[in-house]
């Protein structure tokens, strides 16, 4: 009875704020008698309010019922919008910002909730402390992280440059070791390997879209070319939320000398956008190849369809996700924030990316080794082609998607 009282509520609150905010778009329309509806909107979800302050069976105060009608109302516009407090709000402009105070490691979570150390960064602070890949977090300074959800474990993790924080870790509660981390600055960037000066390809991993991205994919891509000529270059977006949408029209213009890199519609006609590429294709019109796949989202699918339906370049691996909205983030008088989705952009031809995605040129499902050598009709080739990668910093060998990109751009590079 108590959860169908406080569903109600919320039904009622939403509602009432839905009213209220439909009123006040229809303003221009006829603004005494707006404002007279206006007022008796509000002074019947002021009467709501009072009688749920004084007879509901849980005590509620009028602050936190209108947050969560709030809360309410924005998760019924659409998907992505929502109401962000202080904390969250800063969560995503530290992201965006691309660095923070952290020691260089992520984490991951398995279905039991068990969390465990995912990837440590080298020369990080993490990476000098006696934790170790694959190790379980057991207490992050002295609170066990199994009362804790992930996102307020990755929150506890950051913190300012220079503060201490103590891990304790290990593959098992007797293995547990403790460790004073000092936390220094960090940034989430995109990552190059070069793989090797025979194959005379460039790989350029971008997990994110934030403030650092588009000058530090420049900054990579220049120094690769310096290295070697007439080189080829793969892109991989592949696990890509997206991010900060102003970057990913910066790297896609990076490689793209005209055209149109996407069109932005929104509510108005007025605020629709046709967004150009500036002359200059840092690559030097080279093979260009672009790996997605259904976790690349946003941002990413912006980027491989400016490249696709430019001709600049073929894109491999699956159907990518399909988010074609884009939020705003409006910070509001108390501190927090609203994510509003304003905007929908649409690929070069004006095809539209929400819930429909990028399709690759070249179908590329994720596969393991005998069936690239089956595909290829030759496992001593598949090995020649594994061991020329050995030695990359992030082993791409073992990834046979890169390695299938890679044989078929070597093909096209042998006859140039």
């Amino acid at each position: 009875m108590q959860i169908h009282k406080t569903i109600v509520i919320h039904l009622q609150y939403l509602m009432l704020w839905m009213a209220i905010t439909f009123i006040s778009c229809c303003a221009h329309i006829n603004s005494a008698n707006s404002f007279e509806s206006n007022n008796d909107e509000y002074d019947l979800l002021n009467e709501v309010l009072e009688h749920v302050e004084a007879e509901h069976i849980n005590e509620w105060n009028k602050k936190q019922l209108i947050t969560e009608a709030i809360k309410g109302l924005l998760s019924k516009i659409d998907i992505y919008s929502e109401y962000l407090d202080t904390d969250e709000y800063g969560e995503i402009l530290t992201l965006n910002s691309g660095k923070f105070g952290g020691i260089g490691l992520e984490i991951s979570e398995d279905e039991k909730g068990i969390v465990r150390i995912s990837k440590i960064y080298e020369d990080s602070p993490a990476s000098m402390a006696e934790i170790n890949k694959g190790d379980i977090i057991f207490q992050i300074d002295n609170i066990d992280v199994s009362k804790l959800d992930r996102q307020n474990i990755a929150k506890k993790l950051r913190g300012e440059a220079g503060s201490i924080i103590n891990i304790c870790a290990g593959s098992n509660h007797r293995e547990m070791k403790c460790s004073k981390i000092k936390r220094s600055i960090m940034e989430i960037a995109p990552i190059l390997t070069c793989i090797t000066p025979k194959e005379k390809i460039c790989y350029v991993k971008i997990s994110i879209f934030n403030a650092q991205t588009a000058d530090m994919v420049q900054n990579k891509i220049e120094r690769c070319i310096k290295r070697k000529s007439n080189i080829g270059f793969i892109i991989d977006l592949r696990s890509n939320p997206g991010g900060v949408f102003e970057q990913a029209e910066k790297v896609a213009d990076l490689f793209l000398d005209k055209g149109i890199i996407t069109v932005i519609k929104g509510s108005k006609p007025e605020s629709d956008k046709i967004i150009q590429a500036t002359s200059g294709d840092i690559a030097n019109g080279g093979i260009i190849f672009v790996l997605i796949n259904e976790e690349s989202a946003s941002a990413a699918e912006i980027v491989a369809s400016a490249l696709k339906e430019n001709n600049r370049a073929m894109v491999l691996g699956t159907k990518s996700f399909g988010k074609g909205l884009i939020q705003e983030i409006i910070s509001l008088s108390n501190g927090d924030a609203i994510k509003l989705t304003s905007r929908e952009y649409y690929t070069p031809n004006g095809n539209s990316i929400e819930a429909r995605g990028i399709t690759p040129d070249v179908e590329l499902p994720p596969f393991d080794g005998s069936e690239y050598a089956n595909t290829m009709h030759d496992i001593k080739h598949y090995n020649k082609i594994k061991n020329s990668v050995e030695n990359c910093k992030e082993n791409i060998y073992q990834d046979l998607q890169i390695t299938y990109a890679i044989n078929i751009m070597n093909a096209i590079l042998q006859k140039r």
